[in-house]
């Protein structure tokens, strides 16, 4: 069975942690009633798209990559090409940027008051990614 997709969309991959967009050529994209891809460990990332049954708009967005999870995604129909945007979380991320050490209390604080805010904004996309896997 054919795809009953639009053949005009832009694709998007955003990193929601870090704000990053991944390269075109780094992703492919796959809706759901097409042939699966072969699995290969060749750094692309594979995002799949389940449209509605009419064809017009994606109802799920999921990974195929076990480094990257799907936390949600933006679809924008316009008259002569829609746009879906995803929000991702890479789990391959584990750089550690070295700070310096506090020399204060009132930095000792900022520094737990800075790493709180980040650590928290990570377990709420994670926890979104994975309400994003109940729904498919």
């Amino acid at each position: 069975m054919a795809s009953k997709a639009p053949s005009d969309i832009q694709f998007e991959l955003k990193d929601s942690a870090q704000g990053l967009t991944y390269s075109a050529t780094s992703v492919e994209y796959v809706f759901d009633d097409d042939p699966m891809p072969q699995g290969a460990d060749d750094g692309q990332h594979t995002i799949i798209v389940d449209m509605s049954d009419r064809g017009d708009e994606p109802v799920g967005v999921r990974s195929l990559s076990s480094s990257l999870m799907v936390s949600g995604f933006n679809w924008e129909p316009q008259t002569d090409s829609a746009l879906l945007a995803v929000e991702c979380i890479s789990l391959d991320n584990t750089e550690v940027v070295p700070r310096p050490q506090p020399q204060t209390p009132q930095q000792t604080f900022a520094a737990i008051q800075r790493d709180s805010h980040i650590l928290s904004k990570r377990v709420a996309l994670l926890k979104q990614a994975l309400n994003n896997l109940d729904h498919t």
